[in-house]
């Protein structure tokens, strides 16, 4: 028979009858063919259910057990089954659950569910023959039938309440193989399997008539006659090996009928058993629902009775457990629960025991004992004080919690005589031992543990098992374990050992009220003892019932995986699979294995033949010790490994919450309570109180020894591992570290990061309570982002304060300066909560001129001065932030410059808010620029060294550098000694959360700031300027350039030197050849690339430096970066500028060359290339040696060029013969120069209203602002002129200003302080309304007007014909007048060709006779039929030479009349490599037409012929036309 398993334990039980004593033959194959399976009960109330496996508890009706009347040589039936497996649940209710012996019925209790009656009643019957079944054995089944006839199928009249013990009954006929009744049986079974045998057929005497078996005669008798009875009536069939006296072996039956016969027959007493225990099971879970729901709606009723409900119910819930459906049976446990703690809350509220009706004790039995028991053991131990008793403990009663065996619960439940303790704890059992079985795990009931255990295995009990290592790995079923479900118990046990105190605290203390004191004694020390006794009660029993849980939920993978992690959690521990002891529990293994230690009993008990396997990657938290972060081998984990390490943890906690609690009455701790309150007294600054100061005191308190108390913490105490922890401080110390190692590296398997920081704290602090400094100081370290992040301040600052100790004694001083800095940081923060430091949240800041008296001042006092001198001795800069100890940094936004050189200064304003003055040996600022690509930054120093006190402190911090521009605060630094205080901000912080003041929003534009509002930095109008521009001299053969225009303002330099860098990729500066264009001083090095050095510079002196640039790539804009250093008498100063510059020229020049016999006339064209017009003030050709270039003159006037207006102008070029012959030889000079000089209007309109503004400012007091307002008036007045408007200035030689609200003076003027822009606005009001048109004058300034040379080359032509066409025989009218011909009359004509060479530039070598050589050509005159028909020489081949005329005569013969243009004529060479040669040249390599080039010079393009029809002659014709003739 199959052994039930922990997931599918299930059993019923069925009572059999057997007279003949037959049982033992049948047992063995019976029990092969259970447990039953698949069975499928479907109920009218409830969803299917499945039953995976059914037990089977075969118990005998022992008022029947017979021998067998015929057939003695058949074994005696035994009273007790041979397997154990089939024996009755529980022996000690066999007066419940067993017929009496004495042959009476028993009598049915009257509270259902206490008794396990069978499903199934089996009656066994032998009979071989008819006759014998005539004559016995009907009467035997009619009387064994009307005495076990269930009430739903009996004719009486009768209770109801017999359903809840409803069963079937079922008749199983068993016949030896040998018999006749099996060969009747076989011949009867044949008829319905279609096979007739000679045999069967001739069986029966009569044809008509068949011989009726044993089997059918039972059914006929005691199977109902309606279609819907059930077949109560099953057969089997059995071999019988020895040889029966007196009975025949068969005849004419084969061995492979009789097992197909015999396999059907068991196949069918199976599927029969199966209906029939689920029919049992439907009537009586029917029965209990009705009576349950009316036993609830009497609840309210008097005289309702919460015990005889759970009596009731539960029977429910054990019947759903005996058929397997364990989820049923669970749920009724949870009401049961739930209803329960309802109960005893109603009762805890009534005020006296009357009220409450007596439903639970007072008090348990085994709690008072207990005490009794703890109380005497103290007094008899005083005297001897540390000496073993040798009275013997019982166990506690948290290693029984699972235990529903140790007292008759259900007797007490239904006697209204348990305590609510019991009560609690037994349905805390049931629902444990359930969700044990679903996990497939041992139950821990010995009711339980009978049913699951083998026959062939003796299990010891449960007191013996409960804490020996040798028994803790056979607590796992034969199965893998559900690891959800063992967590779900976890969770369950956590809460129920949590709130059961509560309950033994009242419990105990109803039951000691009673209890006098012994006389004479004092009752203050008694009471104390009191106390302490039910407070180690209570601990001792958590302590025990976590740990009973922790066995039962003990699984070996979980196992393997904790011990590297628990290993590497104890301080000097190596991981080492070789190390492992063999039988060590993985997780509560010692630090050191101590030989005077008692071995310690854990269900985590390994193989550790399984650490070799692959374990399990802990997600190490951060915060956790470095060692338990290495890696581990992969594996696949168990689906609710997490879940479960993390339950497992939580009750290692629980229950080292309750060693902790026993440990403080001994006076040890873990080093939280003294580390918290001497740290905390320490930084808090808080004053010592005595307790002899308390104005209550208890004058006839006795003072306790130290013997007396020790045995008064010990008194109550009965775990044995508890009780070892508690004998003394060291192992008080070792217990509390494997708890906390063994909850620590199950929080981390189970991902409860918060949990597991938590344990590494606790891990720390007894590290330093131990003095083991180096490994509390690794772990502090891990562990201080931890409490920072969540606000534990106490906390936090207790670990800080603990870890600073630590690193004091390692000797580790910079860390060690570093944790005071941050204790000192977190003591300010406590005592100003309001600490904002740079807000980030855009709220106005305090005024410069704030007051201190709504500040505190935090007690800081030591700290500082301690990590100051501690820094002194550090090689490296130690770096805090800023804002953890200043308060209220603000700076003043608006620059003030320096009264006699340049630079500016701002106003740093702080809130100093520690105790200690703060000797500040350097104090900087550094802003950066806002809105631009290219970063520039500024750094601002204070003067000397400054002494900060607690207050408002203001420094002014000054810079020698100027850059002009929007500046935003980036970072601020405090020096002292090696502690550098730094506040870093971005430049994307919103403006509101840097400065203060009334300063409106900038709009974002080129050189303001983005939304951002800062510092606006600018030169004032005396200081050194700067300005980069392009070169306004341009030859395009020639490098462009760059000019940086220094002027001096005010300052005497002494030398600088000029750094320039390309700020755009491709742009090449060539600063080596860097010249002198103008001013008083000389450049002495240009050798280093990039750095030019120059000389003195006096004041109020202007020099220009010019810089070739190359471009690597097109560009159209550049961006040039210069920086002048230079020295004064005061200091060394630094201007930087960036500029962006356009390199695309304003203009552009188109040309078209015509070439003439004689002379080449170039037109050239000249254009804007911007929209921006230009004056054209010169332009000329210059010639060269070999050419001669005239050009017209302008006359002394600009000529305007605009968009759609562009200016033309034509030059001949004609060639210079040369003089001599020996220059005949040499190249000619053909590249021609054009010369243009121009000015740009925008140029103009920008000059003349810088005039007038710099004008109107030496009037007032804004001169000095004259660097800030002019740019920013020049920039928007440029930006708002369109094209249309710089024509109507052009035309007009005006612009118009226009308002005040058209410019952008905003941004500008945030950079002021507010009074000084109210007077600035108003006077920016009056010049724009004064300014409204400014006259743009015709200056002839140089300094306006550009140059631009620009490269002609004479073009070539090598063949350049001359054609004139001349009409013959017609009257030669005079220039003015027209060619008149006739329509219809041939015109002759006579077409003249010469051509000539002298174009043919670029060919100077060949010898002058080749060069007068002919060349061949073809001409071909050409015109459209419609209007010329040309004859005689219209496409000729002629050969000539240079200047050669030739004449060909023609015809023309016009088609229309009108005027009619000449026809078109076309030359070309005959042959180009023949023509190329004769003409000296090397023949080109292309195909032919290719040649040389030719052009034609068409006199005769133009000319037109008046065309008229003639007048002479007139044709008339009378009649029809072409009629006859």
């Amino acid at each position: 028979m199959e052994q039930p398993t922990a997931s599918s334990s299930s059993k019923v039980t069925v009572e059999y009858s057997d007279p003949s004593g037959i049982y033992p033959l049948i047992s063995q194959p019976l029990s092969s063919r259970l447990p039953l399976r698949n069975l499928h009960w479907n109920s009218p109330s409830r969803p299917l259910r499945s039953i995976n496996a059914l037990h089977i508890d075969l118990v005998p009706d022992d008022r029947r057990i017979l021998t067998s009347p015929t057939d003695p040589a058949l074994p005696k039936a035994r009273l007790s089954t041979p397997n154990p497996v089939l024996s009755p649940h529980n022996s000690s209710q066999v007066g419940l659950n067993t017929p009496g012996l004495d042959g009476r019925k028993e009598r049915r209790h009257q509270i259902p569910g206490l008794r396990q009656t069978p499903y199934l009643k089996l009656y066994i019957l032998r009979c071989e023959d008819t006759e014998t079944y005539k004559a016995e054995s009907r009467r035997l089944l009619r009387e064994w039938i009307k005495e076990h006839t269930p009430p739903s199928q009996s004719s009486n009249t009768v209770n109801n309440q017999e359903n809840h013990d409803a069963f079937e009954w079922l008749i199983l006929h068993v016949v030896p193989i040998i018999t006749d009744a099996a060969s009747e049986s076989r011949a009867s079974s044949i008829p319905r399997s279609g096979k007739i045998t000679d045999k069967a057929s001739g069986s029966s005497r009569w044809p008509t008539r068949s011989s009726t078996s044993v089997l059918e005669k039972i059914r006929a008798d005691f199977n109902g006659s309606s279609k819907s009875a059930v077949d109560r009536v099953a057969q089997i069939q059995f071999p019988v090996n020895p040889v029966v006296p007196g009975v025949s072996s068969p005849q004419g039956n084969s061995g492979e009928q009789q097992l197909h016969e015999d396999d059907s027959g068991w196949i069918d007493l199976i599927s029969k058993m199966k209906s029939l225990v689920l029919a049992s099971l439907d009537l009586r879970v029917t029965q209990y629902e009705e009576d349950i729901k009316e036993k609830e709606s009497q609840r309210t009723l008097p005289g309702w009775n919460f015990c005889t409900f759970f009596v009731l119910k539960e029977g429910l819930a054990r019947g759903f457990e005996s058929v397997g459906l364990i989820d049923d049976a669970l749920t009724s446990y949870h009401e049961l629960a739930a209803g329960l703690d309802a109960t005893i809350r109603n009762q805890n509220d009534d005020a006296s025991t009357e009220q409450r009706g007596g439903l639970f004790r007072d008090y348990t039995e085994e709690l008072l004992e207990q005490f009794e028991q703890a109380r005497r053991l103290h007094e008899e131990d005083k005297p001897n004080v540390g000496s073993e008793s040798n009275t013997t403990l019982p166990r506690d009663l948290g290693a029984l919690i699972l235990d529903t065996d140790r007292k008759p619960f259900r007797e007490l439940i239904l006697a209204n005589n348990i305590s609510a303790f019991d009560f609690q704890c037994y349905v805390f059992a049931r629902q444990i031992s359930l969700l044990l079985r679903v996990a497939n795990v041992a139950s821990p009931n010995k009711e339980i543990a009978t049913n699951q255990s083998s026959s062939k295995e003796t299990v010891p009990s449960n007191e013996t098992q409960s804490k020996d290592p040798k028994f803790m790995t056979s607590s796992v079923g034969k199965g893998p374990s559900n690891l959800l479900i063992l967590a779900e118990v976890c969770r369950r046990a956590i809460e129920f050992i949590t709130l059961a105190p509560l309950t033994i605290r009242e419990d105990l203390r109803r039951a000691t009220q009673g209890i006098s004191e012994p006389q004479g004694g004092n009752g203050t020390a008694h009471q104390n003892v009191r106390s302490v006794i039910v407070e180690n009660l209570v601990a001792s029993w958590t302590f025990s019932a976590c740990y009973n849980i922790l066995d039962k939920t003990s699984v070996e993978s979980l196992s393997t995986q904790l011990y590297p992690l628990t290993y590497r959690a104890k301080s000097d521990n190596k991981f080492d699979h070789n190390a492992i002891p063999h039988g060590t529990p993985s997780e509560t293994i010692p630090l050191v294995q101590r030989a005077d230690l008692p071995t310690r009993n854990s269900s985590l008990q390994i193989d550790p033949t399984t650490l070799a396997k692959p374990m399990l990657q802990p997600q190490t938290p951060f915060g956790l010790p470095p060692d338990l972060g290495k890696p581990l081998p992969a594996n696949q984990p168990q689906t609710g490994t997490q879940e479960l390490a993390a339950e497992r943890g939580d009750l290692y906690t629980l229950a080292r919450r309750a060693l902790s609690t026993a440990g403080l009455r001994h006076g040890w701790d873990n080093g939280w309570p003294h580390l918290t309150s001497e740290t905390w007294s320490r930084v808090s600054k808080l004053d010592d109180v005595s307790l002899e100061d308390e104005q209550v005191k208890d004058t006839n308190q006795e003072h306790i020894d130290h013997e007396t108390a020790t045995a008064i913490n010990l008194a109550g105490i009965r775990d044995d591992d508890l009780r070892y922890a508690m004998s003394s401080k060291h192992a008080f110390h070792d217990v509390y570290e494997d708890l906390t190692a063994s909850a620590l590296g199950l929080y981390v398997l189970g991902d409860k990061h918060k949990s597991a920081e938590g344990m590494t704290a606790d891990m720390a602090v007894m590290r330093f309570h131990l003095g083991d400094y180096m490994a509390a100081a690794s772990l502090f370290h891990q562990l201080a982002p931890f409490y920072a992040k969540d606000n534990w301040t106490r906390l936090e600052m207790s670990m800080l304060d603990t870890y600073a100790q630590c690193l004091k004694h390692l000797e580790r001083f910079e860390e060690y300066a570093r944790v005071l800095l941050k204790i000192l940081a977190k003591m300010i923060q406590r005592g100003y909560p309001a600490l904002s430091g740079i807000a980030n949240t855009g709220q106005r800041r305090k005024p410069l001129n704030a007051s201190m008296s709504n500040y505190e001042i935090a007690d800081t006092a030591g700290y500082l001065q301690e990590a100051l001198s501690i820094s002194k001795g550090l090689k490296q800069m130690i770096l805090v932030p800023m804002d953890k100890y200043f308060d209220d940094i603000v700076l003043d936004p608006y620059p003030r410059h320096y009264k006699d050189q340049d630079g500016f200064q701002l106003m740093l304003q702080l809130q100093y808010i520690m105790q200690d003055d703060l000797q500040a040996q350097q104090v900087r600022v550094r802003i950066v620029n806002a809105g631009e690509v290219q970063s520039n930054e500024i750094w601002l120093t204070a003067e000397g060294s400054e002494l900060l006190k607690p207050g408002i402190v203001k420094i002014l911090v000054g810079s020698n550098i100027m850059i002009p521009g929007w500046f935003v605060l980036d970072k601020i630094t405090i020096q002292s000694d090696n502690i550098i205080f730094t506040h870093d901000l971005a430049p994307e912080v919103s403006s509101g959360a840097l400065f203060t003041g009334s300063r409106e929003s900038v709009a974002s534009d080129s050189n303001g700031p983005n939304d951002q509002l800062g510092v606006l930095v600018w030169p004032r109008s005396t200081a050194l300027k700067a300005k980069i521009s392009l070169c306004k001299t341009i030859h395009l053969d020639r490098p462009k350039s760059i000019e940086i225009n220094i002027s001096s303002g005010w300052n005497s330099i002494s030398g600088g030197k000029v750094v320039v860098r390309a700020g755009s990729a491709g742009l090449r500066l060539h600063t080596a050849d860097a010249e002198l264009v103008a001013g008083d001083t000389a450049i002495l090095d240009k050798t280093q690339p990039g750095n030019i050095d120059f000389g003195e510079l006096p004041v109020e002196t202007n020099t220009k430096i010019k810089v070739p640039y190359r471009l690597d790539s097109d560009l159209k804009y550049i961006i040039v970066k210069a920086e002048i250093s230079y020295r004064t008498a005061n200091g060394s100063f630094t201007y930087a500028c960036n500029t962006e510059l356009s390199v695309v020229l304003p203009l552009d020049v188109n040309v078209q060359d015509i070439f003439k016999h004689t002379a080449l006339f170039s037109k050239f064209t000249i254009s804007t290339a911007n929209s921006i017009p230009l004056q054209l003030l010169r332009c000329h050709l210059e010639g060269t040696a070999d050419f001669e270039s005239t050009s017209p003159s302008l006359g002394g006037d600009e000529l305007d060029v605009f968009v759609r207006q562009p200016c033309s102008m034509i030059s001949r070029i004609s060639r210079k013969p040369r003089k001599n012959s020996a220059s005949s030889n040499l190249a000619l000079q053909t590249n021609l120069s054009l010369h243009v000089e121009y000015r740009c209007l925008d140029e103009e309109i920008c000059a003349a209203v810088e005039v007038a503004f710099l004008d109107a400012l030496k009037t007032t007091s804004f001169l000095e602002l004259s660097q800030l307002l002019l740019p920013a008036l020049l920039r928007t007045l440029r930006s708002r002129l369109s094209v249309q408007d710089l024509e109507t200035i052009g035309l007009l030689r005006e612009v118009e200003t226009g308002t005040i609200e058209d410019y952008e003076w905003g941004p500008t003027l945030a950079g002021l302080q507010p009074d000084r822009q109210q007077e600035l606005l108003q006077w920016l009001i009056s010049w724009h309304q004064t300014h409204t048109t400014i006259p743009i004058p015709i200056s002839h300034k140089s300094e306006l007007s550009h140059y631009i040379t620009i490269p002609v080359d004479v073009p070539q032509m090598q063949i350049v014909h001359t054609a004139q066409l001349r009409l013959l025989d017609t009257p030669t009218p005079s220039k003015t007048e027209t060619y008149l011909a006739t329509l219809g009359e041939v015109i002759p004509a006579e077409l003249t060709i010469q051509h000539t060479r002298q174009w043919n530039i670029r060919n100077t070598t060949i010898p002058p006779p080749l060069s007068n050589s002919p060349l061949d050509f073809v001409f071909e005159i050409q015109a459209s039929p419609d209007t010329w028909l040309i004859a005689g020489q219209r496409k000729t081949h002629f050969s000539a030479k240079e200047s050669q005329p030739l004449t060909f005569p023609i015809f023309l013969l016009p088609q229309r009349t009108g005027y009619l243009l000449y026809p078109t004529l076309d030359i070309r060479p005959v042959d180009p490599n023949g023509a190329a040669e004769q003409m000296g040249e090397r023949p080109p390599p292309s195909p032919a037409g290719a040649g040389l080039s030719c052009e034609v010079d068409w006199r005769g393009a133009g000319g037109v012929v008046l065309v008229v029809g003639g007048v002479e002659r007139t044709s008339v014709a009378v009649g029809e036309l072409g009629a006859g003739g």
